[in-house]
């Protein structure tokens, strides 16, 4: 939270300074890599065996626990300096991000969806793992963009019309907005245009890249989406519009069959490797861990709000305050729940 307030507040970023004096960026990597194989190892198995504990808190806080470090690495990998800490550590962050995408791909492509809005009482863990699955596979957009940065099919997850209403995904939720707001690019969108862009433009990339004609269509179907709104926006994306227009006109080249060498993330492939075979013993003991006594779920939830600083997580609120009833800017709290505001 403190990495993201002096970010957002452009002061001098201690956080940073501490990870890159220290080198700890490539365990956090390692960290979130972890936390995906137990996700798909082990808590995916706990809910086909119908686990349901007692309470649900424990679990919860593991699966946030990698939206926090892919959201603290976003923050982080903006900094070309944090890229270079990584070393070889890159190319499994770079895996994990493309697994991300796939994952929300995939179930966009299988007509899943995402947005179903759910009662409180009705958000099992299942839900919130795809909530969270979500906004993770989000901050991969960013992460992917930054990398592309440093290293020198269009993906519409940003719009959404749930029960007639128009809703965009800003800052990690879904905010309505208005008809004329419609064409305004959010974050994600840009991230995603620039990423596509730097791809797409740099020289270095496309020796890189093998085009033929299958790649060549799919590439060509960014055109519907490269529209006059867009560009206004992001006007560099008109030498992106340029090339698909004479990507358009030419026949694909012959590829050459030349010897391609290919560096292999290791953190997955070794911490499978460590643990194959032992999974089942891993789900048994782990059933026990996420059933906490009463006493035991208090002391972890009391521990977890001290961790957390109040008045960080009230600076990084997104934008004013706005009134509960009419939308305008509130000046005036509810005093009984705190969380309501209004304008009168």
């Amino acid at each position: 939270m403190q990495a993201i307030l002096d970010a957002r507040q452009e002061t001098e970023e201690h956080v940073k300074e501490a990870f890159l004096s220290h080198d700890k960026i490539s365990v956090l990597v390692y960290d979130l890599l972890l936390t995906e194989i137990w996700k798909e190892k082990v808590l995916d198995q706990m809910l086909k065996d119908d686990f349901k504990p007692q309470s649900e808190f424990p679990c919860y806080l593991a699966l946030y626990h990698e939206a926090m470090v892919v959201n603290l690495l976003e923050t982080l990998m903006y900094h070309k300096e944090c890229w270079d800490c990584l070393g070889d550590t890159c190319l499994d962050l770079v895996d994990y991000c493309h697994r991300g995408l796939m994952r929300i791909i995939a179930r966009q492509e299988s007509r899943v969806d995402w947005y179903t809005e759910v009662p409180p009482e009705e958000q099992d863990l299942k839900y919130q793992s795809h909530k969270l699955e979500f906004d993770i596979a989000a901050r991969a957009v960013s992460l992917s963009r930054y990398i592309i940065d440093h290293m020198k099919e269009h993906l519409d997850i940003d719009k959404c019309s749930i029960q007639g209403e128009l809703k965009k995904y800003i800052d990690s939720k879904w905010i309505r907005v208005s008809q004329d707001e419609y064409l305004k690019l959010s974050k994600i969108e840009g991230q995603m245009w620039i990423t596509v862009y730097q791809l797409l433009m740099n020289n270095d990339y496309r020796t890189m890249y093998k085009m033929n004609s299958f790649n060549k269509n799919q590439i060509l179907k960014l055109r519907s989406h490269l529209s006059e709104a867009i560009i206004d926006q992001i006007p560099n994306l008109i030498d992106l519009q340029q090339y698909l227009e004479h990507l358009a006109l030419i026949d694909p080249p012959d590829v050459k069959a030349d010897l391609i060498l290919e560096q292999i993330p290791e953190i997955r492939h070794s911490l499978l490797a460590k643990y194959e075979g032992k999974w089942e013993l891993i789900v048994k003991k782990h059933k026990g861990v996420f059933s906490p006594s009463n006493d035991e779920i208090r002391a972890s939830a009391t521990q977890w709000i001290n961790d957390r600083n109040l008045d960080i997580l009230e600076a990084l609120t997104t934008g004013p305050p706005k009134c509960a009833a009419c939308q305008n800017l509130a000046t005036k709290r509810c005093s009984r729940c705190h969380n309501e505001w209004y304008c009168t």
